[in-house]
């Protein structure tokens, strides 16, 4: 599957050079590229947009716009995967349109600390995502079946 990067124009895959657990079939069957308008969102997915606060008080013409601009990827998420991880670099923050996650970080000595929940409508990752050559101090993991929509943050700011 291919897109275009929406920094340089230019074709690229849409996918890991290496997936965990699947394969480059599977990650295309988990993988959505958003696009105007964000066809196929079901109700509770549009539920939890309008619930976003950075969604309030906007109409559902220029929502729709908006989304369009800046819907960059919409993935489903298994349950204890991970949806982002401890020490990667991202420059998308995440809108969970369903299901569950958890925010967590280990430590020095391997505890795993739980550091908050993240229910339908929440954002995450936005300030790692604002500033991306800072690394992220804490994973988060779908509890159950989650779909997330990434945003892109620069489309935003």
């Amino acid at each position: 599957m291919k897109g275009e990067s929406m920094l340089s124009g230019q074709q690229m895959d849409l996918y890991p050079p290496f997936f965990p657990g699947g394969t480059k079939e599977d990650w295309h069957m988990k993988t959505e590229k958003a696009g105007k308008g964000l066809p196929g969102l079901n109700g509770a997915a549009r539920q939890a947009i309008r619930h976003c606060v950075l969604f309030e008080g906007i109409g559902d013409c220029d929502l729709t716009d908006l989304l369009g601009t800046l819907a960059e990827q919409r993935r489903v998420y298994a349950r204890d995967e991970a949806v982002l991880h401890q020490g990667d670099r991202i420059t998308r923050m995440g809108l969970l349109l369903s299901g569950s996650a958890r925010i967590e970080r280990y430590d020095y000595w391997g505890s795993r600390h739980i550091v908050n929940a993240i229910l339908p409508g929440d954002i995450f990752g936005e300030s790692y995502a604002a500033a991306p050559q800072s690394v992220l101090g804490v994973s988060v993991i779908a509890n159950e079946p989650a779909s997330v929509l990434f945003l892109n943050l620069p489309g935003l700011l």
